[in-house]
């Protein structure tokens, strides 16, 4: 599952090859190996997007080959359908994917811009029934039990489950 969201490029003189998270990558860190604030504020609007999406992994249906094309031609993630993203969210995540790194916003600025949504909204979404359920087909929970909020997991229970849910994918 995930091995598709990573992408091998050679590195070095030496030929050996790493693997880069290329959907979460600026188009200036694919395309000329440039990590700045600018690459991380646009890696940031992706795991935005993420939470938003309750974990869907962006960009899926373009190959990580064509991903740096696609973005250079302005393709970008969709606004996440639920409740939870607001308009004002999802122009902050549209504001860290822009081509041109100088206008992306800093960190200072993105903290502003959430804290001032967070004081602006006074409602409060009810976790106890997550949003996340609604969208996953697959995991649905039982009707008698709702989802409850995230347990500390060890290193090793994350990566059990993470293979489980390959394993259960495939």
């Amino acid at each position: 599952m995930y091995g598709t969201n990573y992408f091998r490029r050679e590195k070095g003189e030496g030929g050996s090859e790493e693997k880069v998270p290329i959907r979460w990558m600026a188009p200036e860190s694919i395309e000329e190996d440039i990590y700045t604030e600018a690459t991380d504020v646009w890696s940031f609007g992706v795991t935005v997007w993420e939470i938003f999406t309750c974990g869907r992994i962006p960009y899926t249906g373009i190959p990580a080959m064509g991903l740096l094309k696609e973005l250079q031609r302005g393709q970008r993630l969709e606004r996440p359908d639920n409740e939870a993203c607001l308009d004002e969210v999802y122009e902050i995540m549209m504001s860290c994917w822009s081509l041109d790194s100088h206008a992306r916003p800093l960190f200072k600025d993105l903290v502003g811009s959430f804290s001032g949504l967070l004081e602006r909204e006074s409602d409060y979404l009810d976790l106890s029934q997550s949003l996340c359920w609604k969208e996953t087909v697959s995991h649905t929970p039982p009707p008698s039990s709702p989802p409850t909020a995230a347990l500390p997991v060890t290193q090793e229970q994350g990566i059990a489950a993470a293979e489980n849910e390959a394993e259960d994918e495939v």
